[in-house]
């Protein structure tokens, strides 16, 4: 079974990539949060983000499947 997200070549991989930061920064965008950085951390069977903000507090944002 492929994951849903999967990909197959690293231009698709980009493309994914690309989608899932603008579905963060739309979510971030739902939160009084002053926040500075998105940093990708990880693609598994979810896309894992770090935001930093301007205090020493970071959180941490995770993408899940539609499953």
């Amino acid at each position: 079974m492929k994951d849903f997200f999967g990909y197959d070549t690293m231009e698709e991989k980009k493309s994914l990539l690309d989608r899932a930061r603008n579905v963060a920064l739309t979510a971030l965008q739902q939160y009084d949060l002053a926040w500075e950085r998105i940093q990708f951390i990880h693609l598994s069977d979810t896309i894992t983000y770090k935001i930093e903000t301007s205090t020493p507090d970071s959180y941490l944002l995770r993408i899940h499947s539609d499953r």
